[in-house]
């Protein structure tokens, strides 16, 4: 028994010193990694904010820098700069500029997922300029680490449904799914402030296009129902003439803002051979600002709100699925459908392709306006 004990103690003793020990005073925490490509077209820029732990001072933040050819290469630079050992287990956001997006970036996205130390949660997201640019922004007002900025802009906008989640998880898996791309949010700066601005749309790993902000919303709106998100729209003022007052003729347009409580839109395939997809979009929402006067005594208003209101968010919803089809990338899930309505589970990657850039698209939409805000 004693022997049994003995042999215990000395594999134990033989496993502690294989794990590596890191004292927090002695590492630098990576909470955001951006990369760059280069003018010659090869050589990365990596940019790196860590956060390192003095119990003498107040918490710590470093911005390092890094060129190489190779993600490891820019991370064995930036170790080389700095008396920290680098280390990414609090890595929250990955940012890349938009010409390296451009040239794909499944390699960088395949090295992060096969760090043990970095969760597949981090969000990844582009940079309308350049990573290194977004993250040497002095934010005013902000007294936290950038990386943490960054991150918390990101989850918020997630949870107001402004903006489309791409978490490591989730690039990958609409990466190597037949049917559907992936997408990110794109981050821009204007001297003081980073705010978000569209998405990118990826074909694969390679950034092909983009939409704006307003866009975004109704891609999301395709994508999966939603209980909340901002939808404005503008409606020609002839088109209400019969439920505003006079006031304000001059003006040609009326502009409307909604608070989405709760959407949803049904996917069908109509026509196989050529695919055709009929999609209903249901949209119950609260009309929160409206810039003209509205006759509520009119027992048409709210009918004729709903209406028009309704062909302003078909129109963008049109608009948007002709952006992505017209750039043959597939963000909402079209593949999906198809496969599983013709139950093709061999669909290949190139067949969809061929198949999309021909289908066809009719949007319905009916909306319910809440009538509890500013008609009351």
């Amino acid at each position: 028994m004693k022997k049994i004990c003995l042999l215990l103690f000395i594999c134990l003793l033989l496993l502690t010193s294989c794990l590596q020990v890191s004292y927090i005073e002695k590492v630098g925490v990576v909470t955001t990694f951006g990369y760059d490509l280069m003018e010659d077209g090869e050589r990365l820029r990596g940019t790196a904010v860590t956060f390192q732990f003095d119990p003498t001072r107040q918490d710590i933040s470093q911005t390092l820098f890094g060129m190489a050819n190779t993600s490891k290469g820019v991370r064995e630079m930036m170790n080389a700069s700095t008396s920290y050992r680098l280390v990414p287990g609090q890595l929250q956001v990955v940012i890349f500029g938009q010409p390296l997006a451009e040239e794909g970036v499944f390699e960088l996205v395949d090295t992060e997922i096969r760090d043990a130390k970095v969760g597949t949660t981090i969000h990844l997201s582009v940079s309308e300029t350049s990573a290194e640019n977004i993250l040497t922004t002095k934010v005013m007002g902000s007294s936290i680490n950038i990386g943490e900025y960054i991150n918390r802009l990101l989850e918020q906008n997630i949870k107001i449904e402004n903006v489309i989640s791409s978490t490591l998880h989730e690039f990958l898996q609409n990466y190597y799914t037949v049917g559907i791309d992936p997408t990110m949010p794109i981050l821009s700066t204007d001297k003081e402030v980073i705010k978000f601005v569209g998405t990118a749309l990826f074909k694969k790993d390679q950034f092909v296009s983009s939409i704006d902000s307003r866009q975004s919303l109704y891609l999301k709106m395709l994508k999966k129902p939603l209980k909340s998100g901002t939808i404005e729209v503008v409606i020609p003022r002839e088109k209400l003439k019969s439920i505003i007052t006079s006031q304000g003729e001059e003006e040609e347009n009326v502009n409307i803002t909604l608070a989405n409580e709760k959407s949803k839109t049904k996917i069908k395939v109509k026509k196989q051979q050529t695919p055709a997809f009929e999609l209903q979009t249901s949209l119950r929402a609260r009309l929160i600002e409206i810039s003209a006067e509205l006759d509520v005594s009119n027992p048409k208003t709210i009918p004729t709100l709903q209406k028009e209101i309704s062909k302003a968010v078909k129109k963008q919803l049109t608009e948007t699925i002709k952006i992505v089809q017209e750039s043959n990338t597939d963000p909402v899930g079209f593949g999906i459908h198809y496969k599983s309505d013709t139950r093709n589970v061999n669909l290949t990657e190139k067949e969809w392709r061929s198949l999309y850039e021909d289908a066809s698209f009719s949007t319905s939409v009916k909306l319910e306006i809440d009538s509890t805000g500013v008609i009351d």
